[in-house]
């Protein structure tokens, strides 16, 4: 762990980030589109911000929303070493980021970044997701991201495990075991969301505790909620108790939200500042 935090110091100290206001007007690259009520690029790609309003519990809801109409890559390669399974990550700036570096997953796109369209570089491994079938596929999910600011927007969250060789292309990137990671993980703000919810999508389920580990069979045994998640036959009717609750949610649920112009949320103004 010495050795990955002096990395992760490392890297911030050579990491410069520099962040300024611009005005949006109409000969910004950035701009608002007065007919469609929208904010957007002229490229009309990447994503634009609109209004949206709805009524939940009898209360006004209103706010601008992200609509990024596209589904972008989340995805580890992991790979065995001695027996090890390790998780190449990457170390990446990122607007917004409090502490600068956090721990992501091998790759984070979205379309209009691997399609190149705000004309960047390629992301550094897409090629391995694009032939994911050429390997053994951990995970392979399409999942929400951040509703209350995106709208409807998805992500495929995948992990794969190849056996080859990888080059690893510059100093950002980096093998960590799965422990690493958790251990990470208890450091604020250090390993991203992204990095969190990809790995959620690892399969735990397993019949074979004779493999396991005698340090973790003791947790487990001491652990009777872990051990019956992984092993007991019971975790089917708990995972059908969990999609009643979801599916009561969604469908008792009264929020119909609208989609509308962001000149006609009242209770937001816009202003160049």
């Amino acid at each position: 762990m010495e050795e990955i935090l002096k990395w992760i110091q490392n890297l911030n100290s050579k990491t410069h980030v520099q962040i300024k206001s611009s005005i949006i007007d109409d000969k910004s690259f950035w701009f608002y589109d007065n007919d469609k009520g929208v904010l957007r690029n002229r490229n009309n790609s990447f994503f634009y911000i609109t209004g949206i309003r709805g009524y939940l519990k009898g209360k006004l809801i209103e706010q601008p929303i992200i609509i990024q109409n596209e589904i972008g890559y989340l995805g580890i390669i992991c790979k065995d070493f001695n027996g090890i399974t390790k998780y190449l990550m990457q170390a990446k700036i990122e607007p917004g980021n409090i502490n600068c570096i956090q721990i992501s997953p091998t790759i984070q796109a979205t379309k209009s970044n691997f399609t190149q369209k705000h004309g960047g570089k390629k992301p550094l491994y897409l090629d391995y997701f694009i032939r994911a079938e050429n390997y053994t596929i951990i995970a392979d999910q399409i999942q929400s991201e951040q509703s209350s600011k995106f709208y409807g927007k998805r992500n495929r969250n995948m992990i794969i495990k190849v056996d080859e060789d990888i080059e690893i292309l510059n100093d950002r990137f980096k093998w960590l075991t799965l422990k690493e990671i958790k251990e990470l993980m208890k450091y604020d703000n250090l390993v991203n969301m992204d990095t969190r919810t990809v790995l959620s999508c690892i399969p735990v389920i397993s019949n074979e505790i004779e493999k396991i580990d005698p340090i973790y069979q003791k947790y487990i045994s001491d652990n009777i909620s872990f051990y019956n998640s992984i092993h007991s036959n019971d975790y089917i009717h708990e995972i059908t108790q969990i999609y009643h609750k979801m599916n009561n949610y969604k469908m008792f649920n009264d929020f119909t939200p609208k989609i509308v112009k962001l000149s006609e949320l009242n209770s937001w103004n816009i202003h160049n500042s």
